[in-house]
């Protein structure tokens, strides 16, 4: 935002491609965002849509080429066939977003709520303001969507930390002296407070023995197969194994809980043909 060159716009509108083929969805976080450089930064912001936008557009063409169209089936067909979580409206707002990170909307809200005293002050608010819609979209839209696990909000809490870490470094510029000093003492403890209900066992995350051991089991069982194996939902198993990689258990689900009757039969036809082939 604060760039000069040009080549440093080129740079942002290429890290937005890289972001948007990690996470599809990130496209929603831009739209704000390109709003408010359009409004605010209009001739950087052209360079950050035309070195963004075209890249993009050509890397998911050369995609679709090279998949013989899955890619844009995957990517566009597939996701507007997919039925909506209607409770979402709400849980998002309850179970997603205040319930772990309460505190944090809070204070964001407080500083909403203060008089801003110079133009530089109510132009940061106004790019803050585009980064927050812009991550509340992405994972409101997400969790909405079927099939929109709870890794879809990493990109949502992201932006809120960050928009919670700018505010509380501003905040204290918005006020006078004597709120200055209750804020310098009531905002780390909040801060604190917000940590603690953050915290977590990342042990928990750790295989087992018992799991380690049942691992190097089902390696020796499926060795023991003579001919393909299908794992649904750890391929290396198959590559170590030597069996051709087959298709992941989530891929295949999001066509099967699609309104695509066509893929969804050939998808049923192809596991009863390879069971059959087998017994």
């Amino acid at each position: 935002r604060t760039a000069k060159r040009w080549t440093s716009w080129v740079l942002a509108g290429l890290c937005a491609t890289l972001a948007f083929y990690t996470k599809q969805s990130v496209w929603l976080l831009y739209v704000p965002i390109v709003i408010y450089l359009l409004f605010t930064l209009r001739k950087r912001a052209f360079i950050f849509i035309a070195s963004g936008g075209i890249v993009t557009a050509a890397l998911f063409f050369l995609a679709n080429i090279h998949s013989k169209g899955w890619f844009y089936y995957y990517m566009v067909t597939l996701p507007e066939r997919h039925e909506w979580e209607r409770f979402m409206i709400w849980s998002f707002w309850v179970k997603d977003l205040f319930l772990p990170l309460g505190i944090g909307c809070v204070l964001i809200a407080l500083w909403y709520r203060m008089r801003l005293s110079t133009e530089i002050m109510r132009e940061q608010r106004a790019f803050y303001t585009s980064v927050l819609v812009g991550g509340l979209l992405i994972g409101w839209i997400s969790r909405l969507h079927s099939g929109g696990y709870i890794n879809v909000l990493l990109p949502t809490h992201a932006c809120i930390a960050l928009v919670l870490v700018l505010v509380c470094a501003h905040s204290e510029k918005s006020v006078s002296p004597l709120s200055r000093h209750k804020l310098q003492a009531l905002v780390p403890c909040a801060l604190l407070v917000q940590f603690a209900f953050l915290l977590y066992v990342p042990q928990a995350m750790i295989p087992s023995r018992a799991i380690r051991d049942a691992q190097e089991d089902l390696k020796i069982r499926l060795q023991a197969f003579k001919g393909p194996v299908y794992v649904q939902s750890h391929g290396w198993y198959q590559y170590q194994q030597g069996s051709p990689i087959t298709g992941h258990h989530m891929a295949l689900l999001d066509v099967l809980r699609s309104s695509d009757p066509v893929q969804s039969f050939e998808i049923e036809k192809e596991f009863w043909r390879a069971i059959s082939a087998r017994e």
